[in-house]
């Protein structure tokens, strides 16, 4: 695929889908070495500093490497990303690593062995949020390719849950003879 269609495609297709991820552009940097990678360039580097920030190199969570639309999982091309991704997410310390056409499919690898990175037993279709991409570095290793990340919405207790909760609240209040109405005195600092 030739620069400047990578270029476009990455404007038209993967940038919106970073953006909907709550990754910011100016965390971003396209087509660059890093001093630890060169003299290989990674396709889009993701930081959690701003491109122009001195330590932005060493704040580096994520490469994602651009095939061209028409690549898919298990093609030549694909496979000759996963290999060129590998080693640069290698080279600069990061545990994983993104492959995508841009447009339809997209996957995470783990740097240690080339294979599929999972979160909570769910396979990567897109580049994640930043919480996540924190996860995956933290926890990626070559043990481990499933990711554990709960986010709070998903931990949302039902009714009766919440109920029991609220019922083991008051035993403990009733435990330190603290009755109704009291809690608020308890809790001040005299």
């Amino acid at each position: 695929m030739s620069k400047r269609r990578e270029d476009t495609d990455i404007d038209h297709f993967l940038l919106p889908r970073l953006k909907e991820a709550g990754i910011d552009p100016t965390h971003l940097r396209r087509n660059e070495t890093t001093r630890r990678t060169t003299p290989y360039r990674g396709d889009l580097w993701i930081s959690l500093l701003p491109h122009s920030h001195e330590d932005y190199e060493d704040s580096i969570i994520t490469l994602i490497e651009c095939k061209d639309r028409k690549a898919t999982p298990g093609d030549r091309d694909w496979k000759t990303a996963i290999a060129d991704g590998r080693l640069k997410a290698k080279r600069q310390g990061l545990k994983a690593f993104f492959v995508t056409n841009t447009e339809t499919h997209t996957r995470s690898y783990s740097a240690h062995d080339g294979l599929e990175i999972s979160v909570d037993g769910e396979v990567l279709n897109t580049v994640p949020t930043i919480p996540i991409l924190r996860a995956i570095q933290a926890q990626v290793s070559p043990a481990r390719r499933n990711v554990l990340y709960r986010t709070f919405a998903s931990r949302i207790p039902n009714a009766n849950s919440f109920r029991s909760s609220l019922w083991s609240i008051r035993q403990i209040f009733r435990a330190k003879g603290i009755s109704r109405g009291e809690e608020d005195k308890s809790l001040r600092v005299h």
